[in-house]
C-alpha cells in the first residue's frame, strides 16, 4: 500500500477514535452508548492500528538500513527509512489512544466532571506523555487538597 495513503487512513481512524471518545465522555457510564462509543474509541481502533502497525512492521522488515538501536545515530538511520517512520508513527498514535481512553476511563471513575477530562485528550492526541503527566499532576493535586482541612 501506498505509504501515504496509510499514513492517511491512520490518522483519519486515529482522530475520528479521539473524537468519538470526546462525545462519549458527556454521557452517562452507565449508558450502553458510552461504553460502546468507548469501546470503539479506545479499544477497537486501537486494536486495529495494532493489527496496522503488525502488518506495515512486517513489510518494513524487507527494508533492512544501516544503525542499531542502542545510538542515537543508529536510531536516526533505522527511522530516515520512510517505510520504518511510519511503523513507528502508527504505534504512537495506538499508544496515545490507548492512554487516552486510560485516563478517561480513570477521570470518570474518580467523578471528575467531563468538562474537566475534555482538555486532557488534545493534549494527550498530541504530545501523549505530556497529556499523562498533566492529568497525573492534577491527580496528585487532587489529592494533596482534599486532605487539606480548613479550621
Amino acid at each position: 500500500m501506498d505509504l501515504q495513503l496509510s499514513f492517511d487512513i491512520t490518522g483519519v481512524a486515529t482522530f475520528i477514535g479521539w473524537a468519538v471518545m470526546a462525545v462519549a465522555l458527556f454521557l452517562s457510564r452507565h449508558n450502553r452508548w458510552h461504553k460502546g462509543l468507548m469501546f470503539f474509541a479506545g479499544r477497537l481502533i486501537p486494536v486495529a492500528l495494532v493489527v496496522w502497525f503488525v502488518g506495515a512492521g512486517v513489510a518494513a522488515r524487507a527494508i533492512e538500513p544501516q544503525g542499531d538501536m542502542f545510538t542515537l545515530e543508529g536510531v536516526i538511520a533505522r527511522f530516515s527509512v520512510p517505510d520504518r517512520l511510519l511503523v513507528l508513527w502508527i504505534e504512537v498514535l495506538a499508544y496515545d489512544l490507548l492512554l487516552g481512553r486510560w485516563i478517561a476511563d480513570d477521570a470518570l471513575a474518580r467523578g471528575w466532571s467531563p468538562m474537566a477530562i475534555l482538555p486532557l485528550l488534545p493534549l494527550t492526541f498530541i504530545r501523549g506523555p505530556l497529556g499523562l503527566l498533566v492529568y497525573l499532576l492534577l491527580l496528585g493535586m487532587g489529592l494533596v487538597f482534599s486532605k487539606v482541612r480548613v479550621r
